[in-house]
C-alpha cells in the first residue's frame, strides 16, 4: 500500500513538473574519508516548486526520504546515515560497506525532478612506508634498485630525488607499478635523497633514503695509490740486497780480523 501511494505521488509530482523550469542541485562534497570518519554530502539547491519531498539511493536503491518541516521520526534510516539541515545525508562512523554511489533525487510540484550523483569511496590509512636498496653496494655498470613498501589502500607511489619529481626517463625507469625506481648504470652525479610517497585521496606518507654512489676518480685514486705503494715496495725490496754488499768495515773491524 505504502508503495502504490509513494508510486502514484511520484508520477503526480513528474506530471506537474513538466510544466516547470528544473531546479538544481549543488554540492562540494567529495565523497572521500578514511575509515571511521564521518562523511557528510552536504547539499544547496534551488527550484521554483513547492512540497519538496527528497530521496536519497545507494546503487540506485532507496535508503532514505525526507520532508521538509516533518519530524526526523517519519525519515527513514540504512545503517549509519542520517538526514541534517535541508536534506544533505550523514555517514557516520563510515566503513568500506558504505562504498558505492549515492544520489539525492527531489521532487516538486511545479518542477521537473532533478538530482545530483556522489561516488562514495571510504579508504584505509596509508601507514608503514619503507625504502629498501639493492644492491647495497653500487659499482662498475651494475643497476641499483630502491623498492618501496606502504601498508593501507595505495592507489599513488611517486618517486622525487632531492625534492624534484623522477619520471620514467633514462636513466630511471618505474617498475612494479612505481614502487620500485631503477637506475641503470649510476654513476656519482646520481647520488643524492631518494623519497617514496604512497597516496590515496585522504592519505599519503612518504619516506627517503640516501643513495651514495662513490665517484669513478676515487677508485682511480685509490687504484694509483695502492699500486704506487707496491711498486715501492718492490723498489726497496731490490734495493735490499746491494746495500748489504756496499757495507764498509772500518778500522777497528779490520783490527779484529786481522
Amino acid at each position: 500500500m505504502g508503495y502504490a501511494i509513494l508510486t502514484a505521488t511520484l508520477l503526480l509530482l513528474i506530471q506537474y513538473g513538466r510544466e516547470g523550469a528544473a531546479g538544481t542541485i549543488t554540492s562540494n562534497s567529495s565523497g572521500n574519508a578514511l575509515t571511521g570518519n564521518n562523511v557528510s554530502l552536504v547539499i544547496s539547491y534551488t527550484t521554483k516548486g513547492t512540497n519538496l519531498i527528497a530521496f536519497w539511493a545507494i546503487n540506485g536503491t532507496l535508503v532514505a526520504r525526507w520532508i521538509p518541516d516533518v519530524p526526523t521520526g517519519s525519515s527513514t534510516y540504512k545503517s549509519n546515515l542520517y538526514i541534517i539541515g535541508n536534506g544533505s545525508l550523514l555517514i557516520a562512523n563510515s566503513t568500506k560497506t558504505n562504498n558505492g554511489n549515492y544520489s539525492i533525487t527531489i521532487n516538486a510540484f511545479g518542477d521537473t525532478p532533478f538530482s545530483q550523483y556522489f561516488q562514495v569511496t571510504i579508504y584505509d590509512p596509508v601507514e608503514n612506508v619503507t625504502v629498501t636498496q639493492s644492491p647495497r653496494v653500487v659499482s662498475g655498470n651494475t643497476a641499483v634498485n630502491l623498492s618501496c613498501k606502504a601498508s593501507g589502500d595505495v592507489e599513488l607511489v611517486s618517486w622525487t630525488k632531492n625534492r624534484q619529481i623522477v619520471g620514467n626517463s633514462d636513466p630511471y625507469s618505474l617498475l612494479d607499478g612505481n614502487y620500485t625506481l631503477q637506475i641503470k648504470n649510476p654513476d656519482s652525479t646520481y647520488s643524492g635523497n631518494y623519497t617514496c610517497n604512497a597516496s590515496n585521496p585522504v592519505s599519503w606518507r612518504d619516506e627517503s633514503w640516501e643513495l651514495l654512489i662513490p665517484c669513478e676518480c676515487v677508485r682511480y685514486i685509490l687504484a694509483i695509490v695502492y699500486y704506487g705503494a707496491v711498486a715501492h715496495a718492490l723498489q726497496q725490496l731490490t734495493q735490499m740486497p746491494s746495500r748489504y754488499t756496499s757495507v764498509q768495515l772500518n778500522p777497528q773491524h779490520r783490527s779484529l780480523q786481522n
